[in-house]
């Protein structure tokens, strides 16, 4: 491969820790769209060597929680320039559409219409230091 175009960020390995989902009472009248929030943790294992968690979590009022957390086991040299961004930013974007999907697949169950998490900009939403997507985001279908 190409050194130009190779990344200086390698995901190894990554693992759902928790997978959650609570009913709280039986199926609520559709609505459009569903608040969720989203929060990035990064921890440092080693010489080149973090952990980026990623955890997503959704409530239907009177009806069910959810939540997905996924952790990527990344590689990258301590001295990359912004390394604190490619981690938080970066790894979190590589990471969400394997949660999106999980999320959906959580919140397919009997009398509960199924959560389809939005496209997210993930730079966007770390920049504003947001640790949540704004109401009205998370679609049911």
């Amino acid at each position: 491969m190409n050194e130009n175009v190779k990344s200086v960020l390698q995901i190894k390995h990554f693992v759902f820790d928790e997978l959650s989902f609570k009913r709280k009472g039986f199926r609520q009248p559709d609505v459009d769209e569903l608040p969720f929030e989203v929060e990035t943790t990064v921890r440092k294992r080693g010489v080149n060597d973090y952990l980026v968690s990623l955890m997503i979590t959704v409530s239907k009022e009177n009806e069910f929680d959810a939540s997905v957390r996924i952790t990527g086991y990344c590689e990258i040299d301590d001295n990359t320039p912004n390394l604190e961004v490619i981690l938080r930013e970066n790894a979190s974007a590589i990471l969400y559409p394997y949660a999106r999907a999980e999320m959906t697949l959580l919140t397919s169950q009997p009398e509960t219409s199924s959560v389809v998490l939005p496209v997210i900009n993930m730079h966007e939403m770390m920049r504003n230091a947001k640790t949540s997507v704004p109401a009205d985001s998370a679609k049911e279908t």
